[in-house]
């Protein structure tokens, strides 16, 4: 049992219930707010369950399409002279938007203004972000040739990767004094003049997003110049689906309820998460009733961190975290009572979600969105978007798939109208759905971007129906749970194929239905009167 001693109360004896979620979560939020409720009593007689960590099942990873970072263009010029042992010149790509450790890498650069002569003098290391690990792209080229090191000078063109066919030490050895090594083609050399190999030594960076620094040093004096050009080109074994709600990091989404365990508004609240790959429940106390329950990986590890969101005034309101990957607390203000802090998610593209709310406007006023990026932000600074009106409700996603949440609300009215603004800038207006359906975020279709989507009732049930991103068609998908029992499920890829399903929660038990297949499953989990915090996106 893990307990933030000082931060959470497990005081309290008065009863509390939850809001429905099937009433849509836009209730849930004004009534969480509140602690107004409308359904039975939590029961508080429940056995407590061990806390064993799961094993996680292996899913078989494809390779990613390569991205090319260019140099960030004030890092290139001189390589100093005579400097093998100070900074040298260090020369940066920012990365972003990447999931998995890096499978392939290729580094290129081209030297000018003027192209340094003398390759032995140049000592070259690639460094992943945070310095390591690293790896000598090559060094002190061919001593042996002149007692000083190869004497032929740098130009380019050079493209280093594992695969390549040339020889670094050869190339030079074959280019006379103060001729250019041959732009191409060729593999990392070592001090030696062994061919070296790239990738495994990057392959155990999880998150490769960040800094990346090629750094130059002169060892030498009197040969000298520049690095006019360079790019990084990272190719990532993709990792599984970033399902939403999956704590383990297998890509599928776990099964989590909460329950108030200690009585009252603000009863301790106790979360039992269930692995879909297998293995004991773990149970573990954070967070009070009275708190918003968020999900998200935001220690950008591949597994969702437990997270809640506490109103108060401005510098109070706060986001408590378990970080999955250090077993430890963050713990930080943000945002104000009335907001909704159900729109995190990963507005930089870092691989990490970001804190963010919502604050909607008056009626017919601008409602504004709140985020504090974790790329490249050591001083927490925190970006707002301008982006919807009061009586707006959010539906965050990222839309065409590049790696960063955009700023989307519903307008009602008829007809109902999703207003789409895109991390680039661009925006789009789809009219779809009415404005009594819920909105439920989500990768329906499997395109790596999120689809525009809605839950209607009919007929006492749920129907399901989606907008593709990318193929611009509404589909009526499913009819699926019940609305007078059911909390609905937003964005839970529950058998990993990397597309949405259909997901409800009803009084113990979560049922699921493949968006790919339509087969159903279940999974039992919770009782009457606790949450499926599943339901946190669904407004």
């Amino acid at each position: 049992m893990i307990r933030l001693l000082g931060v959470f109360s497990e005081e309290g004896v008065l009863s509390m219930s939850w809001m429905k979620g099937r009433k849509s979560s836009r209730t849930i939020f004004m009534a969480a707010a509140a602690i107004s409720c409308v359904v039975g009593a939590i029961i508080l007689n429940t056995r407590d369950q061990a806390v064993e960590a799961s094993k996680a099942v292996a899913k078989p990873v494809a390779a990613s399409p390569a991205a090319v970072f260019p140099a960030n263009a004030g890092t290139l010029g001189p390589i100093p002279d005579n400097t093998c042992t100070g900074p040298g010149r260090s020369v940066t790509f920012t990365v972003s938007g990447l999931t998995g450790a890096p499978s392939n890498i290729v580094v290129n650069f081209t030297s000018g203004s003027p192209a340094h002569s003398w390759v032995g003098d140049v000592d070259t290391v690639l460094l992943a972000p945070g310095g390591a690990p690293t790896h000598e792209i090559f060094t002190f080229t061919n001593p042996a040739g002149s007692g000083f090191g190869d004497d032929s000078n740098l130009a380019g063109p050079y493209n280093f990767f594992d695969a390549a066919a040339g020889n670094w030490w050869a190339a030079a050895t074959a280019a006379t004094s103060v001729q250019p090594v041959a732009a191409g083609d060729y593999r990392t050399a070592s001090p030696t003049g062994t061919n070296t190999s790239m990738n495994p030594v990057f392959a155990g960076v999880a998150n490769p997003n960040g800094t990346w620094t090629l750094r130059f040093n002169d060892c030498a004096q009197g040969d000298t110049g520049g690095i006019t050009a360079a790019n990084l080109t990272i190719e990532t074994a993709s990792a599984p689906s970033d399902a939403q709600l999956d704590y383990d990091g297998d890509g599928r989404s776990d099964h989590v309820v909460v329950r108030n365990v200690g009585g009252g508004a603000n009863g301790q609240v106790r979360w039992f998460i269930n692995p879909n790959s297998g293995g004991a429940t773990q149970s573990y106390d954070w967070g009070l009733a009275s708190d918003f329950f968020v999900a998200g990986d935001f220690d950008g590890d591949a597994k969702d961190d437990i997270a809640v969101w506490r109103a108060g005034a401005p510098e109070a309101a706060t986001f408590f975290i378990l970080n999955s990957q250090t077993s430890t607390a963050r713990v930080e203000a943000f945002g104000q009572t009335g907001d909704d802090p159900t729109v995190v998610g990963d507005y930089d593209g870092d691989g990490k979600v970001d804190l963010a709310v919502y604050r909607a406007g008056g009626s017919g006023q601008q409602s504004t969105w709140y985020y504090r990026g974790s790329l490249n932000n050591p001083g927490g600074n925190v970006a707002f978007v301008p982006w919807g009106i009061g009586g707006d409700f959010p539906a965050p996603g990222d839309y065409d798939g590049d790696g960063k949440y955009d700023f989307v609300v519903q307008r009602g009215g008829s007809p109902t109208v999703f207003w789409r603004l895109f991390a680039t800038g661009a925006t789009s207006a789809i009219p779809f759905g009415g404005s009594s359906d819920l909105i439920v975020p989500g990768d329906y279709d499997g395109d790596g971007a999120t689809d525009i989507a809605v839950v209607r009732v009919s007929g006492g049930n749920f129907q399901w129906w989606y907008y593709g991103s990318n193929t611009n068609t509404g589909v009526y998908a499913t009819t699926f749970g019940n609305s007078a029992t059911d909390f609905v499920l937003a964005g839970g890829d529950y058998d990993g194929d990397g597309r949405a399903d259909f997901g409800v929660w009803r009084s113990g038990v979560f049922w699921y239905q493949s968006s790919a297949s339509l087969a159903v499953s279940n999974n039992s989990l919770g009782a009457a009167g606790d949450y499926p915090v599943a339901n946190f996106s669904v407004h």
